[in-house]
């Protein structure tokens, strides 16, 4: 796999000229030749959780200086629906890894097997894992793939490991406390009822810096704009000490950063964005990504109703002055900011990212390029013929981690003021491959 290149330019060969009646759009194509996409591989099906039956979670522990262990969890349920046989109680899951370099994609390790799991012996989730050998040092990705005996149950997984350091991320084993018991944290999405903890077999007892930073005003930035850079060091809100393998609570929402110490750059991040985050399920939560679609005007008088839910209700009616469609559009809306919470939080929730913004306005992309500097995303049948390209930069940033920043550029404002456009009319904007 290639790397990205870092003076590449952004293509958009053809779009849409008009807005289509129905509530999708399809790229047309045209005979001008596009670059050749940078990798030979597609990631796409990592953001689009309607391609497969399992939708496992995954974390890497290195748990010594040559192995690190996988951990993986799958509910019962989707287990139960990747069974051929509908009178079987066990299912039968196929998992296979590769290992390979995060910068030349070379392959260090790999492996397959077989596991069988008796549905009668679990309760709500089958939690497991796997060991891996690893390099004494360096940064790595994982590709993990689980399939179970349905055809399209296959699920691949990819989790990137850093070992450039004995302070990394993945040295730290983060836990909560549920029903008297301890269980591997899959996400690092917290909140304030729930109690935490790293583990460490390299840094048992160690005290770690936590820096705690509450959420900003957020603004929307379109695609097209060309924000003014903010070049100054934001401070962190406040700082405590933490001893690893103690109970650790998260009291208000906001990030926080953990560090081995105040010398050491961040290594690990930590999102207290509500109870039920990822989910939308308040109607906090339901209000705020409507500026999305929304003028600052139209915002501020929906949020200063007096009747919050039944402006929010009003709000999506009056697009279509159809009560099914409006219902419709409620639905895969949040479903999309769920998403994109639940895949793109970095130092904020996920849909107010750069890659967040895209994916609640666009959808799903039809094909994704991964390296080491970034990902691609092209959305359109063919990247040899037609479609719009983004592309995001992996940035690293001492003090809050890694961030996914979108290279923006004017001629985006077309394609963006048509999925507006759709939005404000009552319609789910989509772009599909027919």
């Amino acid at each position: 796999m290639k790397r990205l290149k870092q003076n590449r330019h952004i293509f958009i060969l053809l779009f849409v000229a008009a807005l289509m009646l129905a509530s999708c759009v399809t790229v047309q194509q045209t005979n001008t030749t596009v670059p050749s996409p940078a990798y030979k591989y597609n990631f796409s099906s990592l953001y689009n959780p309607g391609e497969s039956l399992l939708h496992p979670e995954s974390r890497v522990y290195i748990n010594s200086d040559t192995s690190a262990i996988v951990f993986y969890k799958i509910s019962k349920q989707e287990l139960r629906q990747s069974i051929t046989d509908p009178t079987s109680q066990v299912a039968k899951l196929q998992i296979k890894y590769v290992l390979r370099d995060l910068t030349s994609f070379e392959i260090i390790d790999s492996s397959s097997f077989f596991v069988s799991v008796n549905l009668k012996e679990i309760n709500s989730d089958l939690d497991s894992y796997f060991k891996i050998k690893i390099p004494t040092k360096g940064e790595y990705k994982i590709i993990v793939s689980i399939s179970g005996q349905r055809e399209n149950s296959g699920k691949r997984l990819i989790v990137e490991i850093d070992k450039t350091s004995l302070f990394t991320k993945d040295f730290f084993l983060p836990e909560s406390l549920g029903s008297g018991s301890w269980s591997v944290l899959y996400n690092n999405y917290v909140n304030s009822d729930s109690a935490y903890r790293l583990s460490s077999t390299i840094h048992k007892a160690a005290n770690l810096n936590f820096e705690y930073y509450r959420f900003l005003d957020y603004t929307l930035v379109p695609p097209y704009y060309m924000p003014k850079v903010n070049s100054e060091l934001r401070k962190p809100d406040s700082i405590f000490i933490y001893k690893t393998g103690d109970t650790l609570r998260f009291e208000s929402e906001g990030v926080y950063i953990m560090k081995p110490s105040s010398q050491n750059s961040s290594t690990m991040r930590f999102v207290n964005a509500g109870k039920y985050f990822p989910q939308v399920k308040v109607l906090g939560d339901m209000a705020e990504p409507l500026k999305i679609i929304t003028g600052n005007r139209e915002y501020n008088e929906l949020i200063g109703s007096e009747d919050l839910k039944s402006a929010i209700d009003n709000f999506w009616l009056s697009k279509s002055n159809n009560q099914k469609i409006a219902k419709e559009q409620i639905r895969v809306f949040y479903n999309r900011v769920s998403l994109a919470n639940q895949y793109f939080t970095e130092e904020k929730e996920g849909w107010k990212t750069d890659r967040g913004i895209i994916y609640v306005m666009l959808g799903p992309p039809s094909i994704i390029n991964m390296s080491a500097a970034g990902e691609e995303w092209f959305y359109g049948e063919n990247p040899d013929i037609a479609g719009i390209l983004f592309v995001f930069d992996k940035i690293k940033i001492s003090e809050t981690g890694s961030h996914f920043v979108l290279r923006r550029n004017e001629i985006y404002q077309s394609t963006w003021g048509q999925a507006l456009t759709t939005w404000k009319n009552g319609r789910i904007f989509t772009i599909t491959n027919n």
